[in-house]
């Protein structure tokens, strides 16, 4: 029998590398990840990565000096209505609060800039929430400062100036300059939000609901009734006001539950001491009414011994930071409102914030400081 020859098996025949080769597939793969770049760096749905920037620009657009420039963090964020500012206190404001992760240290960054701008303020008001006081430096902190759209090495020019770690530095610059790269792992979770892929992170969301539920066996109890519907003015999103968006019940116990069993120490980081006393500085430098207050918080938190004393002694440390300051107005204590009203511990919904931001307007006028002047009428 005669065995038939088998076929011989292809063979492999690459093309000769060349220069103009290799440049070509290097300039494909430009075209490919520059677009992809630019659509990463200017188009997110993460407040986080988007609404820095979108602040500062604001600040970048003034065209004349306002009477009342609030900074801070996502409770000045939510909490403060400029249009109740105005009615109460009178002149202008701008609302160019932020984030938490970037600490006190925007506080002074923002002053300064608008003092390059358009002079020194007439009163800065301050809004930091309890949990951002005592919080250290950390990565994220470098990530967020990546957003602030002002000349690099910004940080080493404004006070307080920082000094970055090598490390800190090149992360600073991926996420500044590469976010395809930076944000890989965002745009990952995002993709996985879209089309038949969102199946499987649903299925891992009920899986992380369920254990939440496991923990949640002591949920703790919310007070008040539902806020009161109210419109809010495009005027005052304008000005920077961001009215939170509710959240659920569950939700709202989960973040309680956590504020109870870490309660508030009354440690500022040092970071934030630098930020707050370059910022008092400026004040006695310049002449402008310095306003610092505590964000709201819902009513289960003061319901709590260990959470109210860790508040007072925050209050503690921070009237020690400013004393004997002329300019400097620290308004100890907190607005407590209905747990109902808050969409998380120290975050009000926007009934809330109108009641935060009239309760903060009293307080000011409280201290009797003549600039402020009268009522309006």
């Amino acid at each position: 029998m005669q065995q038939s020859r088998a076929d011989p098996l292809p063979t492999e025949r690459p093309l000769a590398a060349t220069a103009g080769g290799v440049v070509a597939t290097l300039l494909g793969c430009l075209l490919l990840l520059l677009p992809a770049n630019w659509v990463a760096a200017h188009f997110s749905h993460d407040l986080n990565y988007t609404l820095v920037p979108t602040k500062w620009q604001m600040l970048a657009d003034l065209r004349e000096s306002v009477d009342w420039l609030v900074v801070g963090d996502s409770d000045g964020l939510h909490g403060v209505v400029p249009s109740l500012l105005e009615q109460g206190l009178g002149g202008r404001s701008v609302n160019l609060c932020t984030l938490g992760y970037l600490l006190a240290l925007q506080d002074p960054w923002v002053v300064e800039t608008y003092r390059q701008r358009l002079g020194p303020p007439q009163n800065v008001v301050v809004v930091h929430s309890y949990g951002v006081w005592p919080r250290p430096w950390g990565d994220y902190t470098v990530q967020v400062m990546a957003r602030v759209p002002l000349p690099w090495g910004y940080w080493r020019r404004l006070r307080p100036a920082i000094a970055l770690t090598p490390r800190e530095a090149w992360e600073l610059w991926l996420q500044r300059y590469v976010p395809l790269y930076a944000r890989a792992s965002a745009i990952q979770n995002r993709v996985f939000r879209l089309g038949p892929l969102a199946r499987l992170d649903l299925a891992a969301q009920a899986e992380d609901e369920e254990g939440a539920d496991v923990a949640a066996a002591e949920p703790v109890p919310l007070t008040g009734s539902p806020p009161p519907e109210v419109r809010v003015a495009p005027e005052d999103l304008k000005q920077g006001f961001l009215p939170a968006r509710p959240g659920t019940a569950h939700a709202l116990q989960q973040r309680l539950r956590e504020a109870h069993a870490k309660p508030p120490t009354g440690e500022v980081s040092p970071p934030n001491v630098q930020a707050l006393r370059a910022l008092m500085d400026a004040a006695e430098r310049d002449g402008f009414e310095l306003w610092i207050a505590n964000g709201p918080i819902a009513q289960a938190m003061q319901r709590d011994p260990a959470v109210r004393a860790g508040l007072d002694a925050l209050d503690q440390s921070l009237l020690r930071l400013t004393a004997g300051r002329p300019h400097v107005h620290f308004l100890p204590g907190r607005l407590a409102l209905p747990d109902t009203w808050m969409q998380s511990p120290d975050h009000a919904l926007p009934a809330g914030a109108m009641a935060y931001s009239r309760d903060l307007v009293r307080r000011i006028r409280a201290t009797g400081v003549s600039s402020v002047g009268p009522a309006p009428r």
